[in-house]
């Protein structure tokens, strides 16, 4: 799909801090958030090449009606003005990173 791409944890289950080695070691700000269960981000867009990686738990992400569900170590980034919704999808909390290019 035009605009964003997905890219799949392959290996080991990733850690918060391998993540973080790898976002800085890109040179990104970023930010960590938490979601529970039923949360959810109803559909919106960002000015700045947005990236979110999930870290721990599930969500999914939503784009022109096309559902992807990321896991652990998944990342997906967004050209700006894509328009997209996310929600949680993990039982427990669902870790993310954050970040903008």
């Amino acid at each position: 799909m035009e605009g964003i791409k997905i890219i799949r944890w392959d290996g080991e289950k990733p850690t918060i801090k391998m993540i973080k080695s790898s976002l800085d070691d890109e040179g990104l700000d970023y930010y960590l958030f938490v979601t529970y269960p039923e949360d959810k981000f109803e559909e919106h867009k960002h000015d700045n090449h947005e990236i979110r990686i999930v870290a721990e738990g599930k969500m999914e992400f939503e784009i022109s009606g096309k559902k992807f569900v990321l896991e652990a170590g998944d990342r997906i980034e967004m050209e700006p003005g894509i328009k997209h919704s996310a929600k949680s999808l993990y039982s427990g909390r669902t870790v993310c990173f954050a970040a903008k290019k």
